[in-house]
């Protein structure tokens, strides 16, 4: 589900800066954002997203940006798919501080989220650089103000949704309602047993 909305979202972006600032070309819109919430929720499953992501970009910059035939060449397909590797920090934050540290806390999240695109930005205008022999600066000054909508778009989000329980560990949410479940059964079962308790006393006396 997170996908197709990512997809759907980060092809409209695409289109809607092509027509309000033609100058930029970025491959990233919303897809930096979905990374984050991704691999946050299911780990490593997460990664599979980078490919989705990747072709979903690609072929909207193509086919719906206005200098499509210019830029969205095998050049950037493969420095964008590349760069999205980069959102892989994730699972390192997450491993190096304690989830409820990063999850908890908006400057965490924050962090967390700029931390992941200056990573994407870096492994992005890289590659590109090294892939059409540009010079390594300029290539990623060009990608960083490409990627200003991205860092936009994931910060304003990341504060709107930040209570929303989206960004949340999925697999330790399941075990920690699974122990509730279980703790209220057994509360439950106590209860009812007191309850039992009682009624017999009342009929021996």
């Amino acid at each position: 589900m997170i996908s197709i909305i990512g997809i759907i979202t980060e092809i409209m972006g695409i289109y809607l800066i092509s027509r309000i600032a033609p100058w930029l070309t970025p491959v990233y819109v919303v897809s930096i954002l979905f990374m984050i919430i991704a691999l946050y929720r299911w780990g490593e499953f997460g990664l599979v997203l980078i490919l989705v992501f990747s072709v979903a970009g690609f072929l909207a910059g193509k086919y719906l940006h206005t200098k499509g035939g210019t830029y969205y060449t095998w050049q950037a397909f493969i420095s964008d798919f590349i760069g999205l590797l980069g959102t892989s920090i994730v699972l390192l934050l997450k491993k190096k501080f304690h989830k409820n540290e990063i999850n908890k806390s908006v400057y965490g999240l924050l962090g967390m989220s700029f931390a992941t695109i200056i990573s994407v930005v870096f492994l992005q205008g890289t590659t590109y650089a090294i892939l059409s022999n540009q010079n390594w600066v300029s290539s990623l000054v060009s990608h960083f103000f490409d990627s200003l909508f991205a860092l936009l778009a994931t910060m304003v989000f990341i504060i709107v949704i930040k209570n929303q329980n989206v960004i949340v560990d999925v697999k330790e949410n399941l075990i920690a309602t699974a122990e509730e479940r279980r703790k209220e059964k057994e509360y439950y079962k106590e209860y009812t047993k007191e309850i039992v308790v009682k009624k017999n006393d009342k009929k021996k006396t």
